[in-house]
C-alpha cells in the first residue's frame, strides 16, 4: 500500500478517474451533488473502495493461484473484495454523504453492483498488466539454477524476488512461485542478472523496472518495490549508471 501511495502513476490514474466520474456522474451522483461535493464524493469513496479491496484481492487471489488460473483467481478476488465495497459504499451513501434512500433496497442494490464492477476493474487490470509484450528466455539466462527451482511453466526473465519469511517469492515473466531458500542464496543462483536490492527484502532485476521514483520502483508488471532509506544513494547511483 505504501509503495502504491508514493508512485505517481497511480496517482495520475486516480485523477483521471476521479474526474471521470465527476464528469459523468453515475449512480445519480449528478443530481445529488453540485461539482465540487461530486468530486469531493468521488474522491473520497474511490479511495476508501480502492485500499478497502487491495489487501482482500491479494490475500484471495495469492490463496487460489495454485488451484485456479492466475485471471480467475484475480476475478475470484475482486468479487469477494466486492462484498465488503458494498457495506462501505452504503454506510458512506446513508450515513456520511446523505444521498442514499437507506433500507434493504438501496443495500441489495449495492450488494449486486459493486462485486460485479469489482470483479471486472480487476480482470481488466489483470489482462492489461499480464498481456504486455514480454522478451523471450535468453540463452544465457535460461540455466540459471534458480530457475530449475520453479516448476516448467513458470521459467522466464526473472523480474524480481522478495523474501517472505523463511521462503522468497520468485516473480517471472510467466508468474510467481514461493521457493524455500534465503533471498541472498536466491540472488547468487542468477549469475550475471543486472539488479539490485532496493530494499533488504527485495531484489529486482534491471530491465523490469519500467518506471522509478524516490521511494519506490515500479517493475513492467505493475508491482512497486520499495526502496529503502539507507539504499536510496546506491539505487539512484545504479539507475544513473544506467542512463549513461
Amino acid at each position: 500500500m505504501h509503495a502504491t501511495l508514493v508512485a505517481r502513476p497511480f496517482w495520475l490514474g486516480f485523477g483521471m478517474v476521479v474526474v471521470l466520474l465527476t464528469v459523468t456522474g453515475p449512480m445519480d451522483t449528478r443530481a445529488d451533488f453540485g461539482l465540487l461535493p461530486r468530486a469531493v464524493y468521488w474522491a473520497g469513496l474511490s479511495l476508501a473502495t480502492y485500499f478497502t479491496a487491495i489487501p482482500i484481492v491479494v490475500w484471495t487471489s495469492e490463496t487460489l493461484a495454485t488451484r485456479v488460473k492466475p485471471l480467475t483467481a484475480d476475478a475470484i478476488g475482486g468479487l469477494v473484495a466486492g462484498l465488503p465495497i458494498s457495506m462501505l459504499v452504503y454506510v458512506i451513501n446513508s450515513h456520511i454523504a446523505g444521498n442514499g434512500s437507506g433500507g434493504w433496497p438501496s443495500f441489495l442494490r449495492l450488494l449486486v453492483i459493486c462485486p460485479i464492477i469489482s470483479m471486472a476493474v480487476v480482470s481488466l487490470r489483470h489482462l492489461v498488466m499480464h498481456n504486455r509484450p514480454t522478451a523471450p528466455l535468453a540463452p544465457d539466462t535460461a540455466q540459471d539454477p534458480l530457475l530449475k527451482r520453479l516448476p516448467l511453466h513458470l521459467r522466464g526473465p526473472v523480474l524480481c524476488l522478495q523474501a517472505q519469511d523463511h521462503y522468497v517469492e520468485v516473480t517471472t515473466q510467466k508468474g510467481r512461485d514461493l521457493v524455500l531458500i534465503r533471498l541472498a542464496d536466491a540472488i547468487s543462483e542468477l549469475p550475471g542478472r543486472d539488479g539490485i536490492q532496493p530494499h533488504r527484502s527485495w531484489w529486482v532485476a534491471r530491465d523490469a523496472i519500467a518506471q522509478t521514483d524516490a521511494n519506490s520502483l515500479t517493475l513492467i508488471n505493475g508491482q512497486n518495490a520499495p526502496i529503502s532509506r539507507a539504499n536510496k544513494r546506491a539505487v539512484q547511483a545504479w539507475i544513473n549508471g544506467a542512463a549513461h
